[in-house]
């Protein structure tokens, strides 16, 4: 092949830069296609799909346009998956305004949404906080074309809603899905409650909570964990912090499916609401209880917690000499936090005289992870 004595035709051609796609190797893709151009080797649809779908895996909207213009030039017509790709493609690459050009180009092509392509799509808008209103234009225009929902496109599109604080969003769709004769399932439910525990939604996540019941399903992990980040962004504290241990004592119990990063979200936003509550013993006592079970602390909780000890910087020291596992993320955003804070000199003194700077650097010189950044080492440095 190299010493040009073969000439691969486009079957071999199609399989190695299927190969290449599964590698992620848009570089390589994109200089095979090249050679086949300038073999006039002709490129087929399975090929530019291939192509596109492996750009979707690497959130590279740009080599994923640039192949579908190709596609055109070579009068190959997109398919509903080859479009279900650049869309996810876009999507992930937090570029909303050339997927709503993608489901214009669909129409001029007269290729129909189908469901695998609207739920698949609304996955990926949930990987963004801005994906809500792209979800929005796909539920419409799933709608305009006549295509009924089904459970995995509405749980798709709750999980939106639960990721960009859109409660009210998820309660119309959940009053949709009934009048369309779809059943929640957990999942549904979950959602639900996770938007409108990030929308301190209270007394309506609770709501969700007693249909479920009613409908005799299980609350997961899951559901307890956005209960608690409703009550706590709600100000009911206690209440909040008494759906915590009942969930610790559903996972000690291992009757009902509760992990690690169920227990890590419900103390997380337990350890929030003790910080705007100035309740600085109940923070700890939290991040004490997640790390006797050994679950790892992690940047979300730490940032809690540090807001949460703003008025009291003498008292980073019991949390410093808590986190015993810290991650990179955690490390930095202690910086971060120690850096961009009024009293950041006694926190950073903390953090020095409990060791936990020395902890930190030492695991992540052992690990060849040591990667903090520049602004950071400024503060360190001040």
């Amino acid at each position: 092949w190299t010493a040009g004595k073969f000439r691969p035709d486009a079957f071999i051609y199609t399989a190695v830069i299927c190969s290449a796609a599964k590698q992620g190797s848009i570089d390589e893709i994109r200089g095979l296609v090249q050679t086949m151009r300038r073999q006039s080797v002709p490129r087929d649809l399975k090929l530019y799909t291939a192509a596109i779908t492996a750009c979707a895996g690497i959130a590279d909207h740009e080599a994923a346009l640039e192949f579908l213009a190709a596609m055109r030039k070579d009068a190959v017509r997109p398919s509903v998956y080859t479009y279900n790709s650049a869309m996810i493609a876009c999507v992930r690459a937090k570029h909303a305004e050339h997927t709503l050009e993608l489901l214009s180009q669909m129409r001029a092509d007269k290729v129909g949404l189908d469901m695998a392509l609207v739920t698949s799509a609304l996955t990926a808008c949930a990987t963004t906080r801005q994906g809500w209103p792209l979800a929005a234009r796909l539920l419409e225009e799933a709608r305009s074309q006549g295509l009924k929902l089904d459970l995995f496109a509405y749980n798709a599109a709750l999980s939106v809603c639960s990721r960009t604080e859109q409660w009210e969003e998820a309660l119309k769709l959940q009053a949709d899905m009934q009048a369309n004769g779809v059943e929640p399932d957990r999942i549904t439910f979950a959602a639900v409650v996770a938007a409108c525990g990030r929308g301190g939604q209270a007394d309506l996540a609770l709501g969700a909570l007693e249909q479920m019941k009613t409908k005799g399903i299980e609350p997961g992990g899951s559901v307890w964990a956005g209960l608690v980040m409703a009550l706590g962004k709600s100000g009911r504290l206690e209440d909040a912090l008494a759906v915590v241990e009942h969930l610790v004592g559903l996972a000690d119990k291992q009757d009902v499916d509760v992990g690690g990063e169920d227990l890590l979200n419900a103390h997380t936003s337990a350890v929030a609401a003790c910080a705007g509550a100035g309740d600085w013993q109940s923070a700890l006592g939290l991040i004490a209880s997640l790390q006797a079970r050994g679950v790892p602390t992690d940047a979300r909780l730490v940032r809690a917690a540090l807001r949460g000890l703003g008025e009291h910087p003498h008292l980073a020291a019991a949390l410093f000499q808590l986190i015993r596992e810290p991650s990179e993320e955690c490390f930095n955003a202690v910086l971060t936090a120690v850096e961009g804070h009024a009293l950041g000199g006694p926190f950073f003194r903390q953090a020095l005289d409990t060791g936990f700077f020395a902890l930190m650097t030492r695991r992540l010189t052992q690990d060849g992870l040591l990667d903090v950044h520049g602004m950071s080492f400024g503060a360190a440095r001040e």
